[in-house]
């Protein structure tokens, strides 16, 4: 048993590490970005966000010096978030031109109409514009202005002195514009279209490029595919393809800024002796630890699952971790606990979140 004994306390000092002092944990399996996340949201917060150096110093203080190559970040770049400028409102008609919208140069995040339908394009490109005027009949509702502006700049001068750029509702008002551009010699004019550009996966943070420690000459995906972000060991940020394969970092829950502070009493009903501490301090955790054992036993045996729970629970109140802790195995599928590995497979050591509760 002593190897059994060996990694029973590998696990338990990582899963008592993560519960007072990891806000990150490196997963370093090897997922596309959309499994990462899907990961990351099941069994911890969401990805990471590293918005600045700060944040990277962080995550680095967490992860290292187990991290030795490019993983996985919460960031992407939202090429399917079109919509119109007015109200944010989602679009239910589409006229894009064949082969559009196509990212391209990786940065055209704005929209106009031209005579074969709508394009994408950069949106600090100067073009004239199309306005709308809301509550007005169909043939005064359009206002073109034959003036070339960038489209933010359009879109400025648009609410201003109308209600927004142009927004189409369907194929009737686009072929309204089309005749008209035709009618006053214009060929190509903004309107309401835009789309995001590089968001956090947690919709928390909001993305300030300029910000991002990019790799020289990054990002410089310039296609259609969906880009995401990946950081070096260096703290270096680049994009690659969504679909590539990465190790990845996941943040643990946050505790919500609102309650920080705040009586846990106030917040949900609790015993008397919790009345008056602080949520922040108090509220429940969950945590996983997966480990392997090397054991000529039957570990999905209940008694010899249950010694070894009883080795878990004592090895947390040796390092003092609090009475109210609770140790629990999470049950597979098909009934057992443990999962037989085969020699074929990759060895890894990951330390990961889910059934102890605090």
């Amino acid at each position: 048993m002593g190897r059994l004994s060996h990694l029973l306390l590998l696990s338990v000092l990582c899963l008592f590490i993560q519960s007072i002092s990891c806000e990150y944990v490196l997963i370093r399996e090897n997922m596309t970005w959309d499994e990462a996340q899907v990961y990351c949201r099941q069994y911890h917060f969401d990805l990471v966000t590293v918005q600045n150096y700060e944040d990277w110093t962080n995550v680095q203080r967490a992860v290292q010096p187990a991290l030795t190559s490019a993983v996985w970040i919460g960031l992407y770049n939202d090429i399917s978030s079109w919509r119109w400028s007015y109200q944010n409102e989602d679009i239910s008609f589409y006229s894009w031109s064949e082969s559009q919208p196509n990212n391209g140069n990786g940065q055209e995040e704005c929209g106009l109409i031209s005579s074969i339908g709508w394009n994408n394009r950069d949106c600090s490109t100067e073009y004239p514009f199309i306005c709308f005027k809301e509550n007005e009949t169909e043939a005064d509702r359009f206002a073109f202005v034959n003036v070339s502006r960038t489209w933010h700049e359009a879109q400025s001068n648009c609410r201003q002195h109308y209600t927004d750029l142009a927004v189409i509702h369907n194929q009737t008002e686009d072929q309204v514009l089309t005749l008209k551009m035709s009618m006053e010699g214009i060929s190509d004019s903004w309107i309401g279209l835009f789309r995001d550009s590089w968001k956090w996966s947690d919709e928390i943070n909001v993305v300030n490029v300029s910000s991002i420690n990019w790799t020289t000459g990054q990002p410089d995906l310039k296609n259609l595919n969906r880009s995401c972000g990946v950081i070096h060991p260096d703290g270096l940020i680049d994009d690659q393809l969504c679909s590539n394969t990465f190790p990845f970092i996941c943040k643990t829950q946050e505790v919500p800024a609102e309650t920080v502070g705040r009586p846990y009493d106030e917040l949900m009903e609790v015993p008397a002796e919790l009345v008056g501490r602080p949520y922040d301090e108090l509220k429940t955790k969950k945590q996983i630890v997966r480990f392997e054992l090397k054991s000529g036993q039957n570990v999905n045996d209940p008694a010899v699952m249950e010694t070894i729970l009883q080795s878990i629970q004592q090895k947390l109140t040796d390092l003092g971790v609090h009475s109210n802790t609770t140790v629990t195995w999470r049950v597979q599928p098909d009934g057992n606990v443990f999962t037989p590995k085969h020699e074929d497979e990759e060895k890894q050591n990951v330390c990961s979140h889910h059934s102890r509760c605090v």
